[in-house]
């Protein structure tokens, strides 16, 4: 088999070669090594600092020292590895570098081959199509042809344009018949062109003739000379021909020449399988590498087809892809298929397969580029398995958010668990959405507003959620979660970076657990603590009005029966004992409104019911109704009908009552009194509004103790200060709470927030 079927082999896989001679310090890169970067074979130099240039700085260490152990071992360790490219658009190249030192000095390596193979899938066999698509189109632009003609009658030269373009003379120009043979270059090119154009001239003979000449500027060039004679009464009276510059032509050929011996070294000690495949599927032709992947020896694999140790699952759609190769469908395929190995055992394989024809398109065989990938395999099978295992297991908790992303935030992953708490589905965000639209706004603003403080940069965005992650610390923080629905609700959410082996970050996962229910229960306790504290504060003042209140009754009585046993008089004494009579009465009276009040803090379990408050106030009013139209007072009742509470049936009686008849009491002269009854919701709370325009309250000289034991502030003879102190009790009692607003002389509302 000629040295040319190595080039076609070479040139026709989806390998990219190279051939390095360390002791010169020379490589050739092929153009399928500088093609598979994106770069042309003229853009990139054939050097041994190409590859530096272009792999990434992180992965050289890994190439220099396979190298070093690859040396070392005198090739028992082999070369190869896995690393990155960057390709000429920026994008990411993963390559499989393999080579072999195939010559030695000694210890010391004298030439190397290898070749690279793109592990990210691209289908290197159209990647070389359009490179060869692209190099016959500049082959074509590079050949101009110039015309030239020889009047032998009067010795006048003609020479179009593009014949002076390739001499490089300027325009116009015209040479002497003498002259014009002498921009041949001296020696074997001038001998052959002088006898050619001689033997034209004498008897007619044409000729085409590659041949080299020196230009108007010195340059020396390869030149394709081809004549014609014409004659008359059988003698030449004029020569003509075509002049076409081959100089670039030339250089590729002798350039392939040279390249021979390397592509028929390369195709020998690749280190990954090539085969040439007839195209029945009987093996042609193989090198060292498919033997060892399939375990048989050249012989004995070269009496086999490729469907003989094919599994039998794969087999059917390989040759369903031969056939479409066959048929023109398709350039080329790429695909995973299982070998039997001699020994039995399966062999998985990456194999690329692309077709040669003839020039009138019958195939004449397949090259087939074989990889062993079976480890790779059964990694993928084992990484499989567990991804399924934890697959399962997100999917099985139904109350628990679990969403993966990609470095720039595109969600890849929506669990089960995701489309029952936030209502959409995994069609809809796997893809097309990052997680910014399951969160609230305004928290994601606020909290990218904290980061860039803590951080000194401004961080907005994705970055808000994973801005912890990227510098590999746990974050685990409450955020507002917004449902499809709109809907909102609390979550614990946990933001973790994913790696790779090599320790870089390919993405995020982010797992949020609903705790509305632990945020109720919180909420929950805060009130029960609030209402114990409220207790113990009203306890606290119960007790020190007490101690107040009996010591200057019982003071008082002390001092009048002193006086009383001092005294004679019986007039003295008649009115000491008036004194001590009302003394005792207000005595009683005190103690009966502190056992309403102690009766008010310890029966607040008593039995709650379903009240129409409507129902109540219209009682009061019926109640209050002589006051009412004795003062003329309107009052306008806006709570609905149907608004029902919760609450103790006596409380809200004295309620309404004491808030009723206050605003009676303290009526202003000026005005027709008008008293505004009103029903509001905020959150879990029911507010009743009692608005007056009456006398009002000066609220910063009063208003901190508005609702104190005793306390009364318009002067009116029959006030006593009890009622609101024991209504802010009762209202307190069952978990709510009151809020006034007011001003002098123009009215006040009380706010009953009922829970």
């Amino acid at each position: 088999m000629s040295d040319d079927i190595y080039k076609i082999i070479l040139e026709d896989t989806f390998a990219g070669y190279w051939y390095w001679n360390i002791k010169e310090h020379e490589e050739y890169i092929s153009p399928s090594y500088k093609k598979m970067f994106g770069y042309e074979d003229h853009e990139l130099a054939n050097s041994p600092e190409t590859w530096k240039q272009h792999i990434f700085p992180e992965d050289i260490d890994i190439v220099l020292h396979n190298y070093k152990e690859h040396v070392q071992s005198k090739g028992a360790i082999p070369y190869n590895n896995e690393v990155r490219y960057r390709h000429k658009n920026g994008d990411t190249v993963w390559v499989m570098s393999t080579g072999r030192v195939i010559e030695w000095d000694g210890d010391e390596p004298l030439k190397m081959v290898g070749s690279h193979i793109d592990i990210t899938r691209q289908k290197e066999a159209e990647l070389e199509l359009r490179s060869a698509q692209r190099f016959l189109e500049k082959t074509n632009e590079a050949a101009r042809i110039g015309a030239w003609e020889v009047n032998l009658a009067t010795s006048n030269v003609y020479w179009s344009e593009v014949t002076r373009q390739i001499h490089e003379v300027p325009d116009g120009y015209s040479p002497e018949l003498d002259t014009a043979i002498e921009f041949f270059k001296k020696g074997k090119s001038r001998d052959r062109i002088t006898k050619a154009f001689g033997q034209l001239a004498q008897d007619g003979t044409p000729y085409d003739l590659q041949l080299q000449i020196i230009t108007g500027t010195g340059k020396e060039k390869w030149v394709r000379a081809v004549g014609q004679a014409e004659f008359s009464d059988g003698v030449c009276i004029k020569a003509y021909g075509t002049f076409q510059d081959i100089d670039a032509q030339q250089r590729i050929q002798e350039e392939l020449a040279q390249s021979e011996v390397r592509f028929r070294e390369a195709f020998e000690n690749s280190a990954i399988g090539i085969a040439l495949v007839s195209p029945e599927g009987k093996w042609l032709r193989v090198n060292k590498q498919v033997c060892e992947i399939t375990g048989y020896p050249e012989e004995e694999l070269l009496v086999k087809t490729f469907q003989d140790i094919t599994h039998p699952e794969d087999l059917d759609l390989d040759l369903n892809n031969v056939l479409q190769l066959l048929e023109g469908k398709i350039d080329s395929y790429k695909m995973e298929k299982r070998y039997y190995h001699k020994y039995g055992h399966i062999v998985w394989v990456l194999l690329s397969v692309s077709l040669v024809r003839t020039a009138d398109g019958t195939p004449v065989h397949f090259i087939s580029q074989i990889e062993d990938i079976t480890q790779r395999k059964l990694a993928e099978q084992e990484l499989n398995r567990a991804n399924q295992e934890l697959t399962s297991l997100f999917e099985s908790i139904t109350q628990v958010s679990v969403i993966a992303t990609d470095q720039e935030g595109l969600i890849k992953h929506f669990s089960k668990g995701s489309e029952t708490l936030l209502g959409y589905t995994a069609d809809e965000m796997i893809n097309k959405q990052t997680p910014a639209i399951i969160h609230a706004k305004d928290e994601v603003v606020a909290r990218g507003k904290e980061l860039s403080e803590i951080f000194n940069r401004k961080i907005e965005g994705f970055d808000v959620f994973v801005e912890y992650a990227k510098q590999g610390k746990f974050e685990s923080r409450e955020w507002t979660y917004v449902r499809k629905d709109g809907s909102t609700f609390p979550v614990q959410l946990v933001v973790t970076s994913v790696k790779d082996g090599d320790g870089n970050i390919t993405g995020f996962l982010g797992i949020a657990v609903d705790i509305t229910e632990q945020k109720k229960t919180e909420e929950h306790l805060q009130r029960t603590v609030q209402t114990i504290n409220e207790q113990n504060t009203r306890l606290f003042n119960f007790a020190h009005i007490v101690s107040h209140n009996l010591r200057s009754h019982t003071g008082n009585l002390a001092l009048l029966l002193e006086l009383y046993g001092n005294t004679e008089d019986a007039q003295e004494k008649s009115d000491l004992l008036t004194h001590m009579m009302s003394v005792s009465n207000n005595l009683s009276e005190t103690i009966v409104h502190l056992n309403e009040v102690v009766s008010i803090n310890t029966n607040i379990s008593e039995q709650l019911k379903e009240l129409n408050l409507n129902s109540y106030i219209r009682k009061t009013i019926q109640t209050l109704s002589g006051e009412i139209n004795k003062y003329n007072v309107r009052i306008e009742n806006n709570v609905p009908d149907d608004v029902v509470v919760m609450y103790n049936e006596a409380y809200l009686e004295s309620i309404l009552l004491n808030f009723l008849s206050n605003t009676i009491k303290y009526r202003s002269q000026e005005r027709q009194p008008v008293i505004k009854i009103g029903m509001s919701l905020s959150n879990d709370e029911k507010i009743l509004e009692i608005a007056d325009n009456g006398l009002g309250i000066n609220m910063e000289r009063n208003g901190k103790k508005l609702f104190g034991m005793y306390k009364t502030f318009h002067g009116n003879e029959d006030a006593k200060g009890i009622g609101l102190f024991i209504t802010k009790n009762q209202v307190e009692a069952m978990g709510g709470r009151i809020e006034v607003e007011s001003e002098e002389n123009k009215g006040t509302t009380f706010k009953i927030y009922i829970r």
